[in-house]
């Protein structure tokens, strides 16, 4: 019974994600999801709550900084762990386009499992953070309103390259618009960890 649990919210959570990826929250509904997933939509009640709790579900499962994985280098090796850390989430917004997609609802919306996943993504970035700064010997304001500007300039373009295609002349809709970007973050690094 169990395994048929899992597998059912497995094909409603996989549902989810392709509506939105293929239309966007707009036309996300119970008897939509439900139909996709070929499943009664009595399960999504049952199983998550609410279409809330489903897109909730949708959301943890999706979030590139709630679940970055735990573990930091050692200093010798920051430069490379930086870059690394900040070239993740392109690559992600890049090839999972309902990450653009929820980042964009999430703006929007406001409820508590919203809340939630702001609040766990806060504490992962504070406690990282707080690592890195101490590794590197900075402040630790410094490096959180840093990685503050480059992750919120990610987020913003991989939302704007769906209905933009240049931004500052980088083709923002392409591998190496993208690689640009990766390579500015790059040099950003380069300038400030020796």
């Amino acid at each position: 019974m169990e395994k048929n649990r899992s597998q059912t919210e497995q094909r409603l959570m996989d549902a989810a994600d392709q509506l939105i990826t293929e239309k966007g929250f707009e036309k996300l509904g119970v008897n939509a999801v439900a139909e996709k997933a070929g499943v009664d939509k009595k399960l999504i009640y049952r199983y998550f709550g609410s279409l809330d709790g489903l897109i909730n579900e949708c959301l943890q499962r999706n979030d590139f900084w709630a679940n970055v994985p735990e573990g930091l280098p050692q200093a010798v090796e920051m430069k490379d762990y930086a870059k690394e850390v900040f070239r993740q989430p392109i690559r992600h917004f890049r090839e999972n386009r309902i990450m653009t997609r929820l980042s964009r609802w999430e703006l929007s919306n406001q409820n508590d499992f919203v809340d939630e996943l702001r609040q766990k993504r806060e504490d992962i970035g504070l406690e990282r953070i707080t690592t890195i700064s101490r590794m590197l010997g900075m402040e630790q304001k410094e490096v959180a309103g840093i990685a503050s500007v480059i992750t919120a300039g990610i987020t913003y373009l991989a939302m704007l390259k769906e209905n933009c295609r240049y931004y500052n002349g980088i083709d923002i809709q392409s591998g190496e618009g993208w690689e640009d970007i990766a390579e500015g973050i790059d040099n950003i690094i380069d300038s400030l960890i020796q």
